[in-house]
């Protein structure tokens, strides 16, 4: 998992809370930052709806974005 901070590609999961959908909390190994992700079935209607309205939450510095095609 990369990390939406600093793009670091190494993270360890901290906590996990498994339910309808799955959800992990994340510490990067570089920035020391904490984030949560969330497992989903990819092509639900529903989800791609969350990720297209949730996208600029995400950091933006000019770069790809994690959810960008």
């Amino acid at each position: 998992m990369f990390c939406p901070y600093c793009g670091y590609e190494k993270t360890k999961v901290t906590t996990t809370i498994k339910n309808l959908h799955n959800k992990r909390y994340r510490v990067c190994e570089k920035c020391l930052k904490s984030f949560p992700t969330i497992e989903a079935v990819y092509n639900d209607p529903y989800w791609e709806q969350y990720m297209s309205d949730t996208k600029h939450l995400l950091p933006n510095r000019g770069e790809r974005g994690l959810f960008d095609e």
